[in-house]
């Protein structure tokens, strides 16, 4: 199954995008200038993308760019349809913790904090607590200044470096 076909009109509307001059030259479009190193001044004409197989190359031995046309449309945020957009530029969903209540300190934490040092009203303030399913987990949650929950780390507080990996 393909995904992506290379078509000479997807170069074409690369650089039309980019408002880079181009000019067809055998089986390689050549651009005024490279869209990566944007050198307009010292060498012209030194980046070109194949109609053939959709590679392309810098010349400029500072730049050296290469690739394909994906490279390209996920450089650039270049589309190349719908398909390819969604298959190569998935984007990553995350939970919105801004929804979920602030969490209630556990006895646990609380425990281990205070063999740490730290009293129990710091707990309560931040919202230390530890997992409901692993009491040796601590939960560190950290909020904006709304006060809407952003992120939360983990720590393991029975932590040994010859049995765990994280």
């Amino acid at each position: 199954m393909k995904i992506y076909e290379f078509d000479p009109e997807d170069a074409k509307r690369f650089g039309q995008e980019q408002h880079i001059k181009y000019q067809t030259r055998g089986d390689e479009l050549q651009f005024k200038y490279c869209p990566y190193c944007r050198n307009k001044t010292d060498d012209k004409n030194t980046f070109a993308i194949n109609l053939r197989t959709g590679q392309f190359k810098c010349l400029r031995a500072s730049c050296n760019a290469h690739g394909n046309m994906i490279t390209l449309a996920r450089d650039f945020g270049f589309s190349l349809g719908t398909d390819v957009d969604e298959y190569f530029n998935r984007r990553r969903r995350y939970r919105d913790l801004s929804r979920y209540p602030r969490p209630i300190t556990r006895p646990p934490a609380v425990r281990y904090l205070e063999g740490r040092g730290i009293s129990p009203e710091i707990a309560e303030k931040y919202g230390i607590t530890t997992q409901k399913e692993n009491d040796n987990v601590l939960v560190f949650p950290f909020f904006d200044e709304a006060g809407r929950m952003q992120f939360i780390k983990y720590r393991k507080t029975d932590f040994d470096k010859t049995r765990d990996k994280k």
